[in-house]
């Protein structure tokens, strides 16, 4: 009909048959929000009702992703000519598609969730279904085979079995009948649903029944893999009998298989939870043997059993043990920037290659359009940029294929950041400044400015930059108002004249203009980059500019282009000179939100690496100003917290630590007789700056600045000077500070415990930290928890029994206390819950 009409409308000469489709508009999907909902079934008490909505959502996300969209049922019936004349018919379709379809398969963890659901309502035919779906996608290589693994993804299905109501023997019984019903109906059986059952029964530590049917693996025709050693061996150590798990060991290597990571880290867990430290030992000896080994947090779980035992060969040991994995974890990352170097040099020969020759792609715009999309699905970054630069070039485009190029454009720079291609990004950028109509769109520059900024490339980031700041003009806010009432007159005016003359009935809608919105999280990654930039001087240029564009970005509701602001004042073709050069003065403050935190620490970060004190003080005067506000809480201008940053930029000053406080300082003064305010968190940061640089009489000197200033001394400010004892590794002298602090009736806090107990832990004087711990409880203040336990080690390895003592107590008195603040959440919580209902 469509081809008719056209061919009519050629006939009278009305104008070019269109070949676009009309437009209907249809809904994506991912697996995202149904991977919730499988999630939530697997949590849910109702398991056959969890698991009829489980099935339910698979089923949902198979045929979403069985087309390249996902299409509602409104869709079809429009396709089919409309929902009007063919609906009852088009909703009873049921055709067999001639063509497998399926061109992706649902996540892998889709299928481990569906699993989890089904092992926990006992429907084995369907779990085990669900694992032959899972072996396809292995070997069609879309899927590791770690994806099978009982003691990974699938081990969800053997906690069904361990967990099942009726008996971890009798659920067991009914899975492997069902696996011989199978085996008997031709369907496969496999290794990996063998040791679902396998290892069900050994986590419900059945040894017997574990050994039984291991040896029916031989009946079914089935290998023995490590996942099914794994098993027999973790139902030793459930039942607590680790000693017959060696009886394993010792028959896997009469079938020449080397026992694995895996395996002896069952072992030295079995043996660590027993506190049976010699046969961790022997277990950790065999270890070594078999050139295997054990993962880190296990190791180090058998040493602290080491040293509570007093045990000196287990933690001979065991250190070894820990400095042996230490150098396997560097190779490893040697090897991987190996081989992700080798991968650039592979992209950089890519590149060099040039063109995909065009005898290869079909000449017709479907041809064209196909080729792209089959790029874009194998990642084939260097094929895209090739293909769209071949279509841009071609002299006869057809319209329809014109009109994608923009999308083919944003694709490809998407690919590209992805990819990390930034010499495409750069060739799209010069596409996109010869041709308008061919360049980056909004959201495309602001993802690929953020993946430049994370790859430490700030000079292309610096270039998306400098064209978000070109679309960004503040213009006043009561100009534009009264600008909007004029236009709004004049289309009441036309609606009128219309409405008399019969037209039709007048649109109360303003007209409509697109304008992009933007946060701040993009621009985030590039203040981050800053930070890291080794040339100083152009990281601040490039911060500044960027926490303009973020002011200006967040100046209005929405962040508008420069030509939203164009067609507001008239259309770009009739004031376009006038409204580029309008440069009015605002006359209000058009700030409704500020930059975030995370910004302004950010730009006082690289401010601070530039030294330039003025604009780092004017930073902190902005925090503060949130903090009267309400927006930000008090702890933001914190030198101990997110202001630490400039702290630092004074003790890794060039010019050394002295000197650039002394310039800070003088910064200060100079502010202070201008009239400007002068605050507590402003002095902290030069105070802090020489604590850092272990400068202890310049940290007393310009602690007693603080009263000519007419300034209080802060917790901050005592911590400083603490500080300042503990990095010169005098921490004895701290204690003067403690005793002046109480002759000004300040307790100290959390952060000053906390100094003095990692100063004496790290110069390894044990005494000196249960001094610290006894004035800690003395004070009723607490330390951090990382830190009595650093505490407690020391104790330990020195033997020292009343420190030990002391250290055991505050890290019982600390649980006891997060307990506490468990409890007064939860109320809150429910208050809270109450006062909504």
């Amino acid at each position: 009909q469509q081809q008719q009409q056209q061919q009519g409308q050629q006939e009278q000469g009305i104008g070019k048959a269109s070949n676009s489709n009309p437009a209907i508009d249809h809904p994506k999907i991912n697996d995202g929000p149904l991977m919730e909902v499988l999630q939530a079934c697997a949590r849910w008490p109702d398991v056959s009702e969890a698991k009829e909505v489980a099935l339910q959502t698979f089923g949902v996300l198979e045929r979403s992703l069985s087309i390249s969209n996902y299409h509602p049922r409104s869709y079809y019936l429009k396709l089919l000519g409309g929902e009007s004349q063919g609906s009852a018919d088009a909703a009873t379709l049921e055709l067999p598609p001639p063509m497998d379809l399926r061109l992706k398969a649902p996540s892998v963890a889709a299928h481990h969730a569906l699993a989890h659901v089904l092992a926990r309502a006992c429907d084995w035919p369907a779990v085990f279904d669900v694992v032959a779906r899972l072996e396809q996608l292995v070997e069609r290589g879309i899927a590791r085979p770690v994806v099978v693994s009982v003691h990974r993804g699938l081990g969800c299905a053997a906690e069904g079995i361990a967990n099942a109501p009726s008996g971890v023997k009798a659920a067991a019984a009914v899975a492997y009948n069902t696996l011989a019903l199978r085996q008997a109906s031709g369907q496969p059986v496999s290794c990996a649903m063998m040791n679902i059952v396998l290892r069900g029964l050994a986590l419900g530590g059945e040894v017997d029944a574990c050994s039984r049917l291991f040896e029916e693996y031989k009946v079914a025709g089935l290998p023995h893999d490590f996942a099914a050693y794994n098993a027999v061996i973790e139902s030793c150590c459930v039942a607590k009998k680790p000693q017959a798990a060696y009886g394993v060991l010792d028959y896997m290597a009469t079938q020449n298989v080397s026992p694995g990571t895996d395996t002896y880290d069952l072992l030295l867990r079995a043996f660590v939870s027993a506190e049976d430290v010699d046969g961790a030992l022997e277990a950790l000896q065999r270890l070594r043997k078999d050139n295997a080994r054990a993962k880190y947090s296990t190791v180090t779980a058998g040493l602290n059993l080491a040293r509570r035992k007093y045990h000196d060969a287990a933690t001979s040991a065991f250190l070894k043990e820990l400095a042996a994995l230490d150098a396997y974890e560097r190779r490893q990352q040697q090897l991987e920037e190996q081989q992700e170097q080798q991968q650039q040099q592979q992209q950089q020969q890519r590149s060099v290659q040039g063109p995909i020759p065009t005898k290869l792609l079909a000449p017709t715009s479907q041809g064209i359009r196909h080729a792209f999309l089959a790029f874009r699905e194998s990642n084939d970054v260097q094929a895209m940029w090739s293909l769209l630069e071949q279509a841009s070039s071609m002299p006869d485009l057809d319209a329809s294929l014109s009109r994608e190029l923009p999308k083919f454009v944003h694709m490809t720079t998407l690919s590209a950041a992805q990819a990390r291609r930034w010499d495409l990004v750069e060739q799209l950028q010069q596409m996109g400044a010869k041709s308008s109509e061919l360049g980056m769109s909004h959201s495309a520059r602001l993802v690929t400015m953020a993946a430049a900024a994370q790859d430490d490339q700030l000079l292309i980031a610096r270039k998306m930059l400098s064209t978000l700041a070109q679309e960004t003009t503040v213009i006043p806010k009561e100009y534009i108002r009264q600008r909007r009432k004029q236009l709004e007159q004049q289309q009441q005016q036309q609606q009128q004249g219309q409405q008399e003359q019969g037209i039709g009935k007048a649109s109360n809608s303003n007209p409509a203009i697109d304008h992009p919105k933007i946060n701040d999280g993009p621009l985030m990654e590039v203040l981050q980059a800053c930070a890291r930039w080794p040339d100083v001087s152009e990281a601040k240029e490039v911060a500044l500019q960027t926490f303009g564009v973020l002011e200006r970005s967040l100046s209005i509701s929405n962040y508008h282009p420069r030509s939203y602001y164009l067609k507001l004042l008239g259309g770009e073709s009739q004031g376009s000179a006038d409204a580029a050069t309008l440069e009015l003065p605002p006359p209000m403050d058009l700030r409704l939100k500020a930059p975030s935190v995370a910004a302004h620490h950010a730009l006082a970060h690289v401010l601070a690496r530039a030294c330039d004190w003025p604009a780092v003080f004017d930073v902190v005067a902005r925090l503060e100003q949130l903090v009267e506000r309400g927006i930000a809480r008090p702890v933001v201008v914190s030198v101990h917290r997110g202001l630490g940053c400039a702290a630092e930029g004074i003790a890794n000053a060039p010019s050394g630590v002295k000197a650039a406080a002394a310039v800070a300082y003088n910064t200060l003064a100079l502010r202070q007789a201008s009239g400007q305010p002068v605050s507590c968190a402003m002095m902290n940061i030069v105070l802090r700056g020489l604590a850092l640089g272990g400068e202890v009489d310049a940290c007393s000197r310009l602690f007693e600045e603080y009263k000519v200033a007419g300034l209080p001394h802060d917790f901050a400010a005592y911590n400083a000077v603490i500080e300042s004892c503990c990095v010169a590794k005098k921490p004895q002298a701290a204690y003067g500070v403690l005793d002046y602090m109480a002759t000004q009736n300040v307790s100290p806090g959390t952060d000053t415990y906390d100094l003095l107990l990692r100063a004496f832990v790290s110069a390894e004087d044990v005494d000196g930290a249960l001094e610290a711990l006894q004035r800690l409880r003395k004070d009723n203040a607490r330390a951090k928890y990382s830190t009595v336990t650093a505490g407690l080690n020391l104790a330990r390895r020195k033997y020292h029994d009343a420190a030990t003592s002391a250290f055991l107590k505050e890290l019982a008195a600390l649980d006891a206390y997060e307990r506490r603040q468990q409890q007064l959440e939860e109320q809150q919580e429910q208050q809270q819950q109450q006062q909504q209902q």
